[in-house]
């Protein structure tokens, strides 16, 4: 969900997670969002270009 609020869908930002090659658990991907977003917003802006 919060990649979709950001304007890319779940697939394709771990496709650019997986392209970057940055490896995060989905699990502490998500508490990431939940928790922290400006992190998250942070690691979206870094591999969504």
């Amino acid at each position: 969900a919060a990649s979709k609020e950001r304007g890319t869908s779940y697939s394709k930002f771990m496709a650019a997670l997986k392209k970057d090659k940055i490896e995060i658990d989905r699990k502490i991907l998500s508490d990431i969002a939940a928790t922290d977003p400006k992190v998250f917003d942070a690691i979206f802006k870094e591999v969504v270009k």
